[in-house]
């Protein structure tokens, strides 16, 4: 193979690398739009329990452990 032959090859084979690092960040773009999107859409029986939870340790903290209540929400 000539000189012209073998550049060719290696011009396809950088460009081959290119071409599936793109794919891989297309991919990864991809699941973390769609990973940052399914956030958007949490269960409303989930946002009940953490809000209870939330203002459980905050109650806990100011009638038990005679705390501020801000304080205990920083």
């Amino acid at each position: 193979m000539d000189s012209a032959g073998s550049m060719r090859v290696e011009q396809r084979r950088g460009l081959r690398r290119v071409l599936a690092l793109f794919k891989i960040l297309v991919a990864v773009l991809l699941l973390g739009i769609l990973g940052l999107s399914g956030l958007a859409f949490v269960r409303p029986e989930l946002l009940q329990l953490t809000s209870s939870y939330a203002a459980k340790i905050v109650c806990s903290n100011v009638f038990i452990a005679k705390r501020d209540a801000d304080a205990v929400i920083r």
